[in-house]
């Protein structure tokens, strides 16, 4: 679970809360943390009062209130979010990185099709055991994609079947995927948009994005060009205007 409290926690409602319900609450908190009715602890009641008035603005705001999934693959781990907006339900990090699935999982080149169905198997069982923790929090609208193995794949969907670039659908990586696998290292690194060292770890990370797909039901991935880096400079860029 993460850290950080949710926009329901801040208001202290339910997240089945009708509109007035949480418009009372609203009115009731803001009344308490108002900066001018706490003269003598005002730092604490800006800051509160602030956290109460976005929490009041997001949820009364469909469009923000909008529940996202976050799908993440890195080099070490997979990281998956399912929450509304920008404040996550439940947060999650796997050892399913693209890179360390590659060293201790994938043999030969071509990767033989031993070591292939044993990573799939792993990479299953591994989701598996986290599907109930996130199935419990998953009403998605939208379901987003960031990192540049997600972009890769979205940008061998694109050339390979002439789909959006900017989005990753799960039938088309299950089209693409017996092809990829097929492929010698060599041959990858030929591929527009894959790397010397991409190369090496776009398999495992292509059957770590069709693992997460079919067992979350995700039929497409938007892809963010944006990652961590950007988000550590917004989430400042939040906290220097506050």
């Amino acid at each position: 679970m993460s850290e950080s409290k949710s926009y329901y926690d801040i208001l202290g409602v339910s997240k089945d809360a009708t509109k007035e319900q949480i418009s009372k609450a609203y009115k009731k908190l803001a009344a308490k943390w108002h900066p001018d009715k706490n003269q003598n602890n005002q730092a604490e009641a800006e800051e509160k009062f602030k956290q109460i008035s976005k929490a009041y603005a997001v949820l009364n705001d469909e469009e923000k209130l909008a529940g996202v999934c976050l799908v993440d693959i890195g080099g070490g781990s997979l990281e998956l979010a399912v929450g509304v907006n920008e404040s996550p339900d439940v947060a999650l990090s796997l050892p399913l990185g693209a890179l360390r699935l590659t060293k201790d999982h994938l043999e030969g080149d071509p990767y033989s099709k031993k070591s292939l169905r044993r990573l799939t198997d792993f990479v299953d069982t591994q989701i598996a055991e986290v599907l109930p923790t996130i199935l419990q929090h998953q009403e998605s609208d939208r379901s987003i994609g960031t990192s540049k193995t997600l972009r890769t794949i979205a940008r061998l969907c694109g050339d390979w079947l002439q789909d959006d670039a900017k989005e990753i659908k799960a039938d088309s990586l299950r089209r693409i995927l017996p092809r990829l696998c097929e492929m010698t290292e060599e041959d990858r690194r030929d591929l527009p948009g894959v790397s010397a060292t991409r190369a090496r770890q776009i398999v495992a990370g292509a059957l770590v994005s069709e693992s997460i797909m079919r067992n979350l039901d995700i039929r497409k991935l938007e892809i963010c060009p944006w990652a961590l880096r950007e988000g550590i400079i917004l989430k400042w860029l939040d906290w220097a205007r506050g």
